[in-house]
C-alpha cells in the first residue's frame, strides 16, 4: 500500500489527541503527495484553531468547521476519485486564512501519521 512521506509529516503536522491538523498550504501539499501515491482521499475536515505558540504548538481550543469539510464517500456526492485531489486543492487554495488547518482524510491507516513522529 503507498504511504505519505515522513519528512513531510514531521515537518507540517500539527497533532493533538484525536487529530493530525495541516495549515492550508500543507494541507494542500499532503493531498498532492496522495495523489501522486494513488492514496484515496475520502475527505477533509476543516478547524480553526485558536492559541498557538511560537514554535506552532496548539495551547487552547479547535473549533471544527463543518461547512468547509467534505465527505466524497457520503451518500450522493458524485465526484469520482481521479477528480476529489483537484477539489479538495481548489476548494482549500479558496481561503488562507492562518488560523484555518485541515484534517486530510485517507484510505491510508491514521496510525502511521501518529507514528511519524
Amino acid at each position: 500500500m503507498p504511504e505519505l512521506n515522513d519528512e513531510l509529516l514531521k515537518k507540517a503536522a500539527h497533532y493533538r489527541p484525536s487529530l493530525i491538523l495541516f495549515h492550508g498550504p500543507d494541507a494542500i501539499q499532503v493531498i498532492q503527495e496522495c495523489e501522486k501515491d494513488q492514496i484515496e482521499l475520502f475527505g477533509f475536515d476543516r478547524f480553526f484553531i485558536h492559541n498557538l505558540d511560537k514554535q506552532n504548538h496548539l495551547l487552547s481550543t479547535v473549533q471544527p468547521s463543518m461547512a468547509d469539510s467534505f465527505d466524497y464517500t457520503s451518500q450522493g456526492v458524485d465526484i469520482p476519485i481521479a477528480d476529489r485531489y483537484r477539489h479538495a486543492i481548489e476548494f482549500i487554495s479558496k481561503d488562507d486564512r492562518i488560523n484555518m488547518y485541515y484534517e486530510i482524510v485517507t484510505r491510508q491507516d491514521y496510525i502511521r501519521f501518529r507514528n511519524a513522529l
